[in-house]
């Protein structure tokens, strides 16, 4: 009757009183300290997992999975997944008393943050939101510079234009040019002569 006391006051104790907890990713192997034997004044007893199993020197339960430390009482967990994350008492009976003391450690597994992103829908609606924003600020800033680059070619082209309609004007006007300055220095050769001519026949 004491012994049943004394648990179901340690399980009080740990419901109302602070606990520890862990973090681990699945897949990984983790070690839970047993808090209940910190002190030096109690004896490790057994684990009380979240299922209501017990885990100790008189129910060793999976060995493969389950393993602990026969003083210290600390509780090895190989390969976590999702289903073992909860919350972990370490049951420790008093030396000179049977008083139990009993702590609580929460373990918490994650999954692959790869399989999580890949289940969830928020997280793939958020991926396709995301790549079609991408997509669209590619497409504006490629018609921005498909623009450009065709504004810029057609300034050349006007340029190329006006520089050929110079050099077209410049070859048409030349020759006319140099047919005046010809007419011109024939007249002012052949102007003196013609009136030599005229005076001398009068």
């Amino acid at each position: 009757m004491m012994v049943l006391v004394g648990v179901i006051a340690g399980l009080l104790g740990a419901a109302w009183g602070g606990h520890v907890q862990q973090e681990v990713a699945e897949g990984s192997s983790v070690t839970l300290p047993c808090l209940s034997t910190a002190d030096g004044e109690h004896q490790f007893q057994f684990w009380m997992l979240d299922d209501d199993s017990i885990v100790g020197p008189d129910n060793p339960g999976d060995r493969k999975k389950y393993t602990y430390e026969v003083l210290s009482g600390n509780l090895s967990i190989r390969a976590v997944n999702v289903d073992d994350s909860g919350h972990y008492r370490c049951v420790a009976k008093g030396w000179k008393s049977p008083i139990f003391n009993i702590e609580q450690v929460e373990l918490v597994v994650h999954k692959d943050w790869e399989e999580v992103w890949a289940d969830d829908t928020g997280v793939n609606i958020l991926r396709g939101v995301l790549a079609l924003t991408a997509l669209c600020v590619c497409g504006g800033v490629a018609c921005v510079l498909l623009r450009m680059r065709r504004h810029n070619y057609l300034k050349s082209e006007d340029l190329s234009d006006e520089e050929d309609e110079l050099q077209q004007n410049e070859g048409t006007s030349s020759p006319q040019r140099r047919a005046s300055n010809v007419e011109i220095n024939v007249l002012e050769t052949d102007l003196p002569r013609t009136l030599n001519s005229m005076y001398r026949s009068n």
